[in-house]
Formats: C-alpha cells, sequence, structure tokens
C-alpha cells in the first residue's frame, strides 16, 4: 500500500513504498538492508536507493511522452537518458535498467519503448 505525504492538510505526492532492488541479486557486495526507497531528486525524478535506475511508471511515462532527449539502449539491460535541465545523476534520473520492469511491464511496454527509442535515438537516421 502507497503512503501519502501530507503538509497542511495538503496531498504532496504519493510516497513510494519501500522494495527490493531486482539488482541486489548480481551481488552482495553493497548490501546493506533488506529494502531499497525511491529518493526524490531535485528534479522530482524519483531513483532506487540501490542501483540509481529511474523509477518504472516515470520512465515509461517519458519514453511515451518525451519529443526531446535522448533515450540510448546499451549493454542488453540499460537504457542511458538524455534530458534538458539534468547534467548528471545529482540532478535527475540518468539510466533506467530493465531488471525494474516486471516480465509483465515489459511485455506491455515494448512496442512504446520501441518508439521511443526511435524517436529519441542518438542517431535519428535509424529505421
Amino acid at each position: 500500500m502507497n503512503r501519502v505525504a501530507f503538509i497542511s492538510g495538503e496531498v504532496l505526492k504519493e510516497a513510494q513504498p519501500p522494495h527490493k532492488c531486482p539488482r541486489r541479486a548480481e551481488g552482495a557486495v553493497f548490501v546493506q538492508s533488506e529494502f531499497d526507497e525511491w529518493r526524490e531528486m531535485p528534479n522530482g525524478d524519483l531513483t532506487c536507493s540501490y542501483c540509481g535506475s529511474w523509477e518504472t511508471q516515470q520512465f515509461l511515462n517519458w519514453c511515451e511522452t518525451a519529443t526531446e532527449g535522448t533515450l540510448e539502449f546499451v549493454k542488453g539491460y540499460k537504457f542511458y537518458i538524455r534530458r534538458d535541465g539534468v547534467s548528471n545523476a545529482g540532478d535527475g534520473a540518468i539510466k533506467f535498467y530493465t531488471p525494474h520492469l516486471t516480465r509483465e511491464e515489459g511485455n506491455a511496454n515494448q512496442a512504446m519503448i520501441n518508439k521511443a527509442m526511435k524517436r529519441l535515438a542518438w542517431d535519428r537516421d535509424i529505421e
């Protein structure tokens, strides 16, 4: 169940519940807690406290609506994102790790992500 943050009776945003980063399975070097959190970055992006990945729904929303910026898929599991106002990971999300997608989310959004990759490619001439 999601928590909601209130100030003066006003809902600021829906707080994300703790999660276990799927990248923890890759090794135990940095295991410090049982659960991870979504950190809010200065621009409002949420990133995983373990691996730095952009929060899944924010990434998918950006892929669906972005008309500017670039999106590159590398290493078979990671997207790099470049957008105005985000010069590095201290400003906002710059990457998305596909292990954060469930199989269902991946299947349901594959076509939309592929369209975003064509629309926002480093090389706009790809087919």
